[in-house]
């Protein structure tokens, strides 16, 4: 009885041992789960931490880069006469373009030749000469018979040397005679190689010539155009050059020429809204506030662009066309017409411009504004630059000026002789 009672007693503590074991077990792994949560909440707070200071870092860049951009364009709008060419070319500039260009061209016949050069080393280098049987045999052969005069040399001194010699003799030439046919194949080769690379390139280079007289012809045609003062030419040479103007706002122009000497510029004008209407501010701490422009900021910057643009097109305009005197530039912006209440094109500036006049400005020092003025345009814009619509200049109305411009030197003229012939008869009376 006590050994049961003792065999229970070793029983209850081994299964309380388990027990306890067990319950440490999975106290371990609780806490070992707990700590893994644990880590991973602090991970993922850490990535989201991450992330939030890359978003930030992002925005700010954002922000950065977007008022830069902001002040970029407002900057561009108020120099946009900068893009101006520095000096308008001349009749005689035109005139020296019709020389025409030489072919080939500096550096084509020495890259022609680098070409000839290494066309024929890549073909001669893939070149495989052709084994000749027996020369193969007879270098073999002569091989054999040195194999055999040194085996009878070894049995008898002075048996073995004709054979020796001999087969020398036979291998050295056979050999000799193999260079001597690759040094042959090759030299045909590189001929081969030399005449049909420089066939090919002789081809291309005729090629290109007749191309590059192509564009000469076409070239010297479309000069000669432009100094007799041909319509589709000068306008076709106006819309590469306005389209090649690089311009912060949607703006275009037509060019139409009325007689080689007079031309009407129409200058389609951005939209108003184009013009910002507000200035961001990049604050200390990375983000980026906008305010309202003041009405005469956003109006003078307008009224400024609106000039600019006007300057701008003409100055292509004279520069592309060596005949042309005197322009007769509008300039429209889409609006709604207040008399009919119809969408119309609305004319903001317009005035008649003369080379000789526009040539003695200095684009990229004046003010767009006060240049615009100095051709006494119809441009009607108020102390606080509020603009107003105005009616353009036609080619009637400068037929109208050229006939009071001769009335008044005819007028001039018959007081001159009048005055001469009073003097001329006050002497004879004298």
């Amino acid at each position: 009885m006590a050994r049961r009672r003792s065999l229970l007693r070793d029983l209850t503590r081994a299964a309380d041992a388990i027990g306890g074991a067990a319950r440490r077990a999975a106290r371990d792994r609780e806490r070992a789960l707990r700590r893994e949560r644990a880590a991973a909440e602090r991970q993922a707070r850490a990535l989201e931490r991450l992330a939030k200071e890359e978003e930030r870092e992002m925005a700010l860049a954002s922000a950065a880069q977007e008022h830069e951009e902001n002040e970029a364009l407002l900057a561009e709008i108020r120099d946009l006469l900068r893009k101006a060419p520095s000096r308008l070319r001349t009749r005689e500039d035109h005139e020296a373009g019709l020389r025409r260009d030489p072919f080939p061209p500096p550096g084509r016949l020495e890259a022609d030749r680098e070409r000839l050069e290494a066309e024929v080393t890549a073909r001669v280098a893939a070149a495989r000469p052709p084994r000749h049987a027996l020369l193969t045999f007879l270098t073999l052969a002569g091989g054999h018979l040195v194999l055999a005069g040194l085996a009878l040399a070894l049995a008898a001194p002075w048996a073995g040397l004709p054979c020796l010699a001999l087969g020398l003799a036979q291998a050295f030439w056979a050999v000799r005679a193999a260079h001597g046919l690759e040094k042959a194949f090759v030299r045909a080769e590189e001929g081969r190689a030399r005449e049909e690379a420089s066939a090919s390139i002789a081809e291309d280079l005729e090629r290109d010539r007749a191309a590059h007289e192509r564009r000469e012809d076409e070239r010297i045609a479309r000069l000669r155009a432009l100094l007799e003062g041909e319509a589709r030419a000068c306008a076709e040479a106006f819309q590469l050059a306005a389209d090649r103007i690089d311009l912060p706002l949607d703006a275009s122009a037509v060019l139409a020429m009325a007689d080689p000497e007079v031309a009407e510029l129409h200058v389609n004008l951005h939209a108003a809204e184009e013009v910002p209407l507000q200035r961001s501010t990049l604050l200390k701490s990375g983000r980026i506030t906008y305010r309202n422009r003041p009405k005469r900021e956003v109006g003078e910057d307008d009224a400024r662009a609106i000039a600019s643009l006007c300057l701008l097109h003409a100055a292509a305009a004279f520069d592309v066309a060596p005949t042309l005197d005197t322009i007769v530039l509008s300039a429209f912006r889409s609006g709604v017409d207040p008399a009919t209440g119809h969408d119309a094109d609305l004319c903001h500036a317009s005035a008649i411009v003369e080379r000789e006049a526009f040539g003695r400005l200095k684009l990229d020092r004046a003010d767009p504004i006060a240049a615009l003025r100095s051709f006494d345009p119809r441009f009607d814009c108020s102390a606080s630059f509020l603009l107003k619509t105005v009616a353009p200049f036609r080619l009637a109305d400068l037929e109208g000026d050229r006939d009071r411009e001769g009335s008044d030197r005819g007028e001039e003229g018959v007081d001159r002789r009048g005055a001469g012939a009073g003097a001329g008869a006050a002497k004879a009376l004298d």
